[in-house]
């Protein structure tokens, strides 16, 4: 019955996954562009195992295009999973807190506008800090 064996490399050893990103990045342009990764980003992407592989690189990539600031993914933006400790005051925050604040602390409202689960809204409110109602 196994006739035939397709062996697929993983996305950290494929030598087209900067290409991938680029085309997955594309998918979240909007009137000013398609949004850009920082080198930081960049290299967490690149370093990371990608158990989920192309579904898992494709999510974390939507999860930084929405809270990303300015069109520029920085590695803060990144999920808890491939993202280092974020700074304090990082663009991440900032932009979470200002959506916050339009939405009067609603994080379904806030996720909604951001195009994203609730559950990523929570845990970049816990990355940073903020409590439900902030």
């Amino acid at each position: 019955m196994n006739a035939a064996t397709l062996t697929i490399p993983p996305l950290r050893e494929r030598e087209d996954l900067e290409w991938l990103i680029e085309r997955l990045l594309a998918r979240h342009q909007d009137e000013s562009g398609a949004p850009v990764l920082s080198p930081a980003a960049l290299m967490a992407l690149k370093s990371h195992a990608w158990p989920g592989n192309i579904r898992e690189l494709a999510n974390a990539i939507a999860v930084a295009a929405a809270l990303c600031e300015n069109g520029v993914i920085e590695a803060g933006d990144l999920p808890d999973a491939l993202a280092p400790v974020a700074a304090a005051a990082s663009p991440g925050e900032a932009a979470l807190r200002s959506m916050l604040a339009r939405c009067a602390g609603n994080v379904s409202e806030a996720a909604r506008r951001m195009g994203v689960d609730r559950s990523t809204v929570h845990r970049q409110m816990r990355r940073y800090g903020l409590s439900p109602r902030h």
